[in-house]
């Protein structure tokens, strides 16, 4: 069974998988760009799955790196293979890049309001 309060709004919300770059808050940079480069191994592992041809387009798995130096990261030490799977997952839309170098906290607060918007009639 399902209510609705009156004066409630249904809110729709997005859910962005990208993993946060926090150099020397929780680990030495060492161990944070090791993170990075694991994280995107991951992420263009799961993107060019090809169990994300039986997903519906809404399903399927996306990443966003949040800034280009865990790209760096990740360029500097990839095989020649891990560096064209790389470039597939771009290519196909399934992997995102931002423009920013490292995040800023204030580009946080403003994506969160982005990502959380009233949902369509």
């Amino acid at each position: 069974m399902s209510t609705r309060r009156a004066g409630l709004r249904r809110w729709e919300l997005f859910i962005i998988q990208h993993v946060h770059i926090d150099i020397g808050y929780t680990h030495r940079q060492e161990t944070i760009a090791d993170y990075q480069r694991q994280f995107i191994a991951q992420a263009v592992m799961l993107a060019l799955d090809p169990a994300q041809a039986a997903r519906e387009p809404d399903s399927l798995f996306k990443f966003t790196c949040e800034g280009f130096w865990a790209v760096e990261q990740f360029l500097a030490h990839a095989s020649q293979e891990e560096r064209e799977g790389l470039l597939r997952a771009l290519r196909s839309g399934l992997l995102e890049l931002s423009a920013t170098i490292a995040p800023s906290p204030a580009g946080h607060a403003r994506h969160a309001r982005c990502a959380a918007q009233p949902a369509s009639p």
